[in-house]
Order: C-alpha cells, then sequence, then structure tokens
C-alpha cells in the first residue's frame, strides 16, 4: 500500500485547482441575435383568414369564405405559402423587419406589377395584419384603405 507524502497530495492539489481556475465562471457569450431571423421565426406558422377591409368596406371571414374559399397562409423561415380559390403559390420570403412600419415583399405573384408586390405588416400575439396595394410599386405607409389597398387580418391557427 502507498503512502501519499504531504508534499505529493498538495502539489496535486495545486493542479486540480489551477485547472478549475482556467474553466470561466458564466457561460461564454453568445453570438449576435440575428433580428431578420427573430423577426422571421416569429411569423413561422400556418395563418388563417380573418378578415379583409378593401376601399373601406370591411369584409368578415364567414362571408368572405363563403364566395373566395378558405385563404391560408403557411409562413416558413424563408417562405410563404399562400393559398386562396383552391389555388397554392410559394414565394420567397423576404421581410424588412427595420422599417416602420415593418415590410415584406411579395415576389413572383401573377397580379403584381413586375412580379413584386410591397406590403407592410404588424404582429401582435397571433393576430398578423398585411397592407398592401394592388397594382403599385410603393409600398403603403399606414394601415388604411383607399380605392387600391388591401388591409388583410390573419389569426394563427390552432395546432
Amino acid at each position: 500500500m502507498k503512502v501519499f507524502t504531504l508534499p505529493a497530495t498538495l502539489a496535486a492539489g495545486l493542479l486540480l485547482s489551477a485547472g478549475l481556475l482556467a474553466v470561466p465562471d458564466r457561460p461564454p457569450k453568445n453570438k449576435k441575435a440575428d433580428p431578420l431571423a427573430e423577426e422571421a421565426h416569429k411569423l413561422q406558422g400556418t395563418w388563417e383568414f380573418a378578415a379583409l377591409e378593401y376601399r373601406g368596406r370591411h369584409y368578415n371571414a364567414p362571408e368572405f369564405k363563403a364566395k373566395f374559399g378558405n385563404p391560408k397562409l403557411i409562413i416558413t423561415k424563408d417562405k410563404l405559402t399562400g393559398t386562396f380559390t383552391n389555388q397554392a403559390a410559394t414565394i420567397p420570403l423576404k421581410i424588412d423587419s427595420k422599417a416602420n412600419p415593418k415590410g415584406i415583399e411579395l415576389t413572383g405573384l401573377r397580379f403584381a406589377a413586375q412580379g413584386v408586390v410591397p406590403a407592410i405588416y404588424e404582429l401582435e400575439g397571433d393576430t398578423l395584419k398585411t397592407c398592401f396595394y394592388r397594382g403599385r410599386k410603393k409600398r403603403p405607409t399606414g394601415f388604411k384603405t383607399d380605392p387600391l389597398s388591401f388591409i388583410m387580418i390573419w389569426k394563427r391557427a390552432k395546432p
């Protein structure tokens, strides 16, 4: 049986302590968060149509769905899929979360002037409000209707 001497035990203890002192007492800082990725993450999910305002007239979901089907949006990390009157289209998701109001760019839509619809959005809890002009290349500056603008309200679908 080996007997450890006091100097050997102290030396071993000091080596172990030195190793523990090299370990930081707090976790390392994470990389800077990407605000665009965070905003896209908040928008992800399935959204069901709730209401429309067009030319100053308000259409509730049952009235609208009776005429045009059940529109939905499915937003993933970098894509938006919209279904409307039994047709679906998937387009790239481009958002500008720094703009005021926040901007979203819908590209590749058939009715869009030169393939781009600049829109705005507002997210409050499980309600997504969007506004865009039909046939115009400029982004709306606020959520108000005029003869060419659409305000659409979407509710996050329950899982």
